[in-house]
């Protein structure tokens, strides 16, 4: 898969979109994975796409950016990421056009399961 490379050669946390995401990921996964800590742009007071949105995972999990891969089935919210520094996977499900603007995501999906292969599980 294009891009996989990016995800494999460093330990990575994952940041989600939507708490909605959790319910598909444990569906996919089950009870294996926990995710901790949730994160909310109440916490910053304002909202996407502005890059402090996104970083607010690399001062929370006191990380660099590459060091995090975002998720978002929503091609505006996966460009905003990528612009704001951060891995991006976008979920495309229903195979949409990319974004005409300068950042891109590294890598797109069709579904969270494909994620635990692009990750090397």
């Amino acid at each position: 898969m294009p891009g996989q490379e990016h995800f494999t050669q460093q330990p990575l946390f994952i940041v989600l979109a939507a708490v909605s995401a959790l319910l598909t990921i444990g569906y996919y996964w089950g009870n294996s994975m926990l995710i901790d800590p949730l994160m909310s742009v109440e916490e910053v007071g304002i909202y996407k796409p502005d890059p402090r949105v996104y970083r607010l995972a690399t001062k929370r999990l006191k990380l660099k950016a590459k060091q995090i891969v975002f998720l978002s089935a929503n091609a505006w919210d996966a460009v905003a990421a990528a612009n704001a520094g951060l891995h991006v996977a976008w979920i495309n499900r229903f195979n949409q056009r990319r974004e005409r603007l300068p950042s891109q995501p590294d890598v797109e999906i069709k579904s969270l399961a494909d994620l635990p292969g692009l990750l090397g599980f």
